[in-house]
């Protein structure tokens, strides 16, 4: 018990000294959240969750359990089967859990295959009223007024082509890409 109080004393000290030397950084909390938000562009994090998102993730989380629910009872109506050793009662009832689990298996994946259409495809036209493409080619629509082509892997400011013609990476022109490396390639 002694030799604990020599431990935990000297590194209760360490731990309190080295918690007093931290200085923070962040002056206010606008700069605690603009922190976060370029941590979050720089991990390539949406930022622009949805009801949409979450109810998706959600109902294909609910999907998955549901489905490995099903497997699980396939493999267990196989093994009742192999281990009926010839009793027919016990054939006939892995026989009928194996067919009702891989009914049960065909209609979670049609439920995650209509989910999936009608939560990442549909809520793209509800809630701003166009296809993904043609929200995408608006949202660049910067770019393209320039006669400019949005690349992917750029740094502002550095030289680029479009075709044979020499142009320059400018920022603040694609909108259909958050990252800061997607960038309009213009003209010179």
């Amino acid at each position: 018990m002694n030799n604990q109080k020599k431990i935990i004393l000297p590194a209760t000290l360490l731990i309190t000294l080295i918690s007093l030397t931290v200085k923070a950084n962040a002056k206010n909390i606008s700069d605690v959240i603009n922190s976060l938000d370029q941590t979050a562009v720089e991990s390539h994090i949406k930022q622009n969750v949805t009801v949409f998102g979450i109810t998706g993730t959600f109902i294909f989380l609910l999907l998955g359990v549901l489905g490995s629910i099903f497997l699980l009872l396939v493999i267990f109506g196989g093994l009742t089967w192999m281990l009926a050793a010839g009793n027919e009662e016990k054939i006939t009832k892995a026989r009928s859990t194996i067919t009702h689990a891989v009914i049960g298996l065909l209609i979670v994946l049609a439920a995650y295959l209509l989910t999936n259409f009608v939560i990442f495809q549909l809520s793209d036209n509800l809630t701003t009223g166009g296809t993904p493409a043609e929200n995408n080619a608006r949202n660049d629509s910067g770019c393209t007024n320039s006669n400019g082509v949005c690349q992917n892997n750029a740094t502002a400011g550095q030289a680029c082509t479009i075709g044979n013609a020499q142009g320059t990476y400018q920022t603040d022109l694609c909108l259909s890409n958050p990252s800061p490396t997607y960038l309009c390639c213009v003209p010179n």
